[in-house]
Parts: structure tokens; sequence; C-alpha cells
């Protein structure tokens, strides 16, 4: 895992800068801006055309006592199992990241957080249900934009740890 200070200066990177970055990692990924807010998996899925199991949520989950933060990626709706996730990431109680933490972290603000391109290196756990899409929709560094990657990709550029993070059924949290 690793460690960050929540008091770095935040640093607003956006879609330009995860543009940047996928020419320089030579991937096949495309941003994709189609003019309205897709702050929501619904919205989202809605505005590009793509299933709600399609698009991809990155959320910061940060430990207080440890300092340690890390990207949990899931699939739609799923629904973080917050038990299973502190088992996989070795975090005694890992909590959904402040606003000001995320963009700290990650380079952006929630609701645009990409699965890659962050400002600093990020443990990442991928949900188990990514890997079995070949192609999905993540952040796109804002609000109204999204990127369209090979689930492959996000593994090999993050280094993610591939494991069960989504509650069962895919509609509860367990906190305890």
């Amino acid at each position: 895992m690793v460690q960050h200070s929540t008091t770095l200066p935040p640093r607003e990177l956006g879609p330009e800068y995860l543009n940047q970055y996928i020419r320089e990692h030579t991937i096949a990924a495309e941003l994709i801006a189609p003019g309205m807010p897709m702050g929501t998996v619904t919205q989202a899925a809605q505005a590009i055309g793509a299933a709600e199991e399609q698009i991809l949520k990155s959320l910061l989950f940060w430990d207080k006592a440890t300092g340690t933060s890390l990207l949990a990626i899931a699939c739609g709706n799923a629904k973080i199992d917050l038990v299973l996730l502190a088992a996989v990431s070795q975090l005694p109680q890992p909590r959904l990241a402040s606003a000001a933490q995320v963009l700290a972290v990650t380079g952006y603000c929630p609701g645009g957080v990409p699965p890659i391109g962050h400002a600093a290196p990020l443990a990442v756990i991928v949900d188990r249900q990514v890997t079995a899409l070949e192609t999905a929709y993540g952040g796109g560094g804002s609000e109204d934009s999204s990127l369209r990657i090979k689930t492959q990709d996000i593994l090999q550029l993050t280094g993610a740890t591939v494991a069960t993070i989504v509650a069962p059924h895919g509609n509860i949290a367990r906190t305890s």
C-alpha cells in the first residue's frame, strides 16, 4: 500500500493530462465527452450508450490509523464490501476518502477519477467482475468525460491486485 499525506497541495490533472498519459503509454484507450455530466453510473451509461455493468467506478479509500490509501475499482452499481476490502488490502479500517483527499492523492476530482494515470503511484484493487469485461468505461478526468479502455490495460498499467471486493448480491455494503 502507498502512504500519502493529505496535506499535499491539490493538483488537478484533468482530461488533458489523461490524454497525454494514454499517448505516452501507447494504449488503445479513448476519452469520450458526450457534453453532459456523468456523475453517476446511470448518467454515464445513458450518455455513452453502454450497459451500467460496463461503467467502472474508481473509489479512493483511506485508512486513518495507517495513513494509507488505495483505489478500488468495481463495475456499475456494485457496492464495495468494506470487510472484503479490508481483508484484501490489509488496511484495518478502510473508509471512503474525502473530496480533498481524492484530489490530493489521485489528481482528479471525485466523479472523474480514471482507473489509470494518477498523480502518483497508487495501490489499486480491481474487483474480479471487472476482469470479465474486455472493454469498460471509467472516469475520464472530469465529470463530463469518460475513458473507454481495455480492462487488461488497467491491470497492466496499475499493477492492480484482482480480488472479490464487491458485496454478495452486488447491493449490500457491509461495514463490520
